[in-house]
């Protein structure tokens, strides 16, 4: 019995498991019905909805999702903050309502269940060509048609606009006409004809000779100002890692150097002082705790050690120097100071005596070395040799790194050493020293703020514009953005941007201008306006399609001529032999015509594959989401509906995208879901702007895409969802776009931004 029901619903067209959806294709050649996992939204509460801006007239409103999962009585569930419904097709009926009549005519492979699908398919064409007679195929691809084949209007050419735009004025701006007005600000604003060479009061002059200087006074040694009395005197440059010394806590709880290790580092570096036969030297005691900015010598050491005759490191006495070295060089202050030291090279000082090594050796002894702590536990470094190499090359003169690679390099290779923090920014503080502006330091800046106002204060070539375009390669729960490396695996140098960064905000977003947007459908499949190229024989059978219009016209005429005559005989009374011979000609056209017209309706069903199947000419531009992945041919089925091969998956968009061994063409992915992020769910994008549909997952349903950027051939399209608790764009992912969308998509003014 289950064997006949079975094959009943194939040559119905129905299939046994057509109530599950089709998720995840595997290798094998049946696909499997799987469930998405799902998550709560991670930055907000369950009871809080997820909103978008709605791209018709700019209000907030909640989300909703179409999806193919198996949803509640209801006809909708809530997954996470947003709603999510079954997605209906929103075609013309005429093109609906064919697959049915053909469905089980395909895929049968025995003779008799063919015959047998195909007297189904003849069943199901007259019932529905009642349908078929009074359906205009005119409006099938173009609901706006009228009847002389004319559109009301246009095909729209442009995606949906974002109507989003941020007012909010930046914590650090690129211009001070956009800074927060106050009297300060306007103080600090030059005058129109004043002098160039004023110092702007957000950057930090340079220390051409250091504040303070410990110098030999006689036979002893005395800290004294270098006002510039001493300018004519050379001095040392003595580090440490004070971490190898005894230590003791302070009044605050930071661990600094016992008075007794102070005094025993002096000593050695007056005796080295001595041994140089120099008067002078500079360490980082010299530090005041009272001047304005509490470290404010501690991030413009560059300058001294610019400025020293040599740089010399102090190592424990009573340790080996591989081990001591090792561990010095895990500092992170560590590698502005080697790497700015004259001569190339350091002159260090240990167990086994002085030595002078060059800074190429750095990388392979120091800065990526493993060492044995206090506790004999071994630490093996954290950074990637190539990139301290690369350092040590630029600064030695070998080679010379760009703008991008300088900050790109330098950035990956601090991350990967340690340090105390002064303040959230000591990072930037420290990159700083190795370019040319140094932004005043603003102990509210966290790191992000630190390393975006060192960005765009110096020419780093549109570093944050690029890394706006970038996908990050990010750790679970990890907040940073400003990641070197992209997780499309492209390098930084190959963004191109096409926004520009306006200023930081106060929550580390940013403000960028000159964007492209479009918003993104998800709650409701638009009818889409289109229109197909025919060849000639289309245009023939479409020709005869719609002849019914006109037959239906003649069917009204006569159906009517003939009940007016007969009821004008019946009140009459009497009928010549000449008005029945008329009336039975009459009502005779009447069903002829019927007959014609139903016999139109019988046919189309059968030819409405043959003359819609064409290739798409020209269509509305729509970018639609749908959470899980859908097949390609049932999501054209949904949009279109009917498949006629006008869909294609994309290539190289995303990381989930498959390619042809062959050509580059896009295939169905494959999904390993245990690759997919945690918190990360999988959606379908279709533009209908290319035809092409595009797998991929983020943490929340993206309702806007942004076009900030290019790369290899393609835009970078950051796709984002909008915060309303901060007026902002997230960014979920970013996807590689054709150029085409570049043209079809709206330009942007201020938009907030967090990445």
């Amino acid at each position: 019995m289950s064997g006949l029901l079975s094959t009943i619903r194939r040559v119905m067209g129905r299939a046994a498991d057509d109530q599950q959806v089709q998720l995840l294709p595997t290798d094998s050649n049946t696909p499997s019905s799987v469930q998405l996992p799902y998550y709560d939204d991670p930055e907000q509460a369950p009871s809080e909805r997820q909103q978008y801006i709605d791209p018709r007239n700019g209000q907030l409103h909640p989300l909703v999702v179409e999806s193919l999962q198996p949803c509640t009585k209801l006809g909708q569930q809530t997954f996470g903050t947003w709603e999510t419904v079954k997605a209906k097709s929103n075609a013309s009926y005429a093109l609906r309502a064919y697959p049915w009549v053909l469905a089980g005519v395909k895929g049968q492979k025995s003779v008799a269940l063919i015959a047998l699908a195909c007297l189904v398919a003849v069943l199901k064409a007259a019932i529905l060509s009642p349908l078929f007679m009074f359906l205009t195929l005119l409006s099938i691809e173009d609901p706006e048609i009228m009847m002389d084949g004319r559109p009301k209007e246009k095909i729209p050419t442009q995606y949906p606009e974002f109507k989003g735009e941020c007012h909010e004025y930046p914590k650090h701006a690129c211009s001070t006409l956009d800074a927060v007005p106050g009297t300060t600000r306007r103080a600090n604003t030059p005058a129109p004809n004043s002098s160039p060479d004023g110092a702007s009061s957000t950057e930090q002059k340079r220390l051409y000779r250091p504040r303070k200087l410990f110098l030999k006074v006689g036979k002893s040694w005395e800290i004294v100002n270098d006002d510039g009395a001493h300018a004519d005197k050379p001095y040392l440059f003595i580090s440490y890692a004070a971490n190898q010394f005894e230590r003791e806590a302070d009044a605050t709880g930071r661990l600094t150097l016992t008075h007794a290790a102070s005094l025993y580092l002096q000593q050695r570096a007056e005796a080295i002082v001595v041994e140089h036969k120099l008067e002078a030297y500079w360490m980082d005691h010299l530090r005041s705790p009272h001047q304005p900015e509490a470290t404010d010598d501690v991030h413009r050491f560059s300058d001294v050690v610019r400025g020293s005759a040599a740089v010399h490191v102090l190592l424990p006495e009573y340790k080996e120097v591989r081990n001591s070295l090792a561990r010095f060089g895990k500092r992170l202050w560590c590698l502005p100071e080697c790497l700015l030291a004259p001569g190339h090279a350091i002159h260090v000082h240990g167990g086994g005596g002085a030595e002078t090594i060059p800074i190429m050796s750095l990388p392979a002894r120091a800065w990526t070395a493993p060492y044995t702590d206090d506790s004999g536990a071994v630490v093996k470094g954290k950074g990637r040799k190539e990139e301290f190499r690369l350092l040590a090359e630029h600064f030695s003169g070998l080679l010379t790194l760009t703008r991008l690679e300088l900050f790109s390099v330098a950035l990956g290779a601090m991350r990967a050493l340690e340090f105390y923090p002064f303040q959230e920014g000591d990072m930037a503080y420290a990159l700083m020293g190795l370019l040319t502006k140094r932004p005043s330091m603003d102990s509210s800046d966290s790191e992000q703020q630190a390393l975006a106002r060192l960005c765009l204060e110096n020419d780093s070539d549109r570093i944050i514009e690029r890394m706006v375009c970038m996908l990050p390669l990010r750790a679970v729960g990890e907040t940073g953005w400003l990641g070197v490396e992209d997780g499309l695996g492209a390098s930084l140098w190959n963004v191109e941007p096409m926004c520009q960064v306006a200023g930081i905000c106060n929550d580390e977003a940013v403000i960028i201008d000159g964007c492209h947007a479009a918003s993104i459908e998800w709650g409701k499949i638009p009818r889409m306006r289109f229109k197909s190229r025919k060849s000639d024989a289309q245009s023939t059978v479409l020709g005869i399609l719609g002849l019914k219009t006109i037959f239906i016209v003649f069917f009204i005429s006569l159906f009517l001529t003939a009940v007016i005559m007969e009821i004008t005989a019946i009140f009459v009374g009497s009928t010549p032999w000449e008005i029945k011979l008329v009336l039975f000609y009459l009502w005779k056209s009447v069903y002829i015509t019927l007959l014609a017209i139903l016999a139109i309706g019988f046919i189309t069903p059968f030819c409405l594959p043959f003359t819609f199947g064409g290739e798409v000419e020209e269509i509305q531009p729509w970018l639609v989401g749908f959470q899980g992945m859908i097949p390609i041919e049932r999501l054209e089925s949904l949009v279109f509906g009917n498949y006629a091969g006008r869909l294609n998956y994309t290539a190289s968009s995303g990381l989930l995208c498959s390619r042809d061994t062959l050509t580059r063409k896009g295939v169905a992915p494959t999904l390993d879901m245990d690759a997919i992020p945690k918190g990360h769910q999988i959606f379908t994008l279709l533009d209908t702007g290319s035809l092409t549909v595009t797998i991929f997952s983020a943490p929340r349903p993206p309702t806007v895409a942004l076009v900030c950027g290019s790369e290899g051939g393609m835009l970078r399209a950051v796709l984002c969802s909008y915060n309303p608790l901060t007026n902002a764009l997230r960014k979920e992912n970013v996807l590689r776009k054709e150029r085409g969308m570049l043209g079809r998509s709206t330009l942007c003014a201020w938009t907030k931004l967090e990445l």
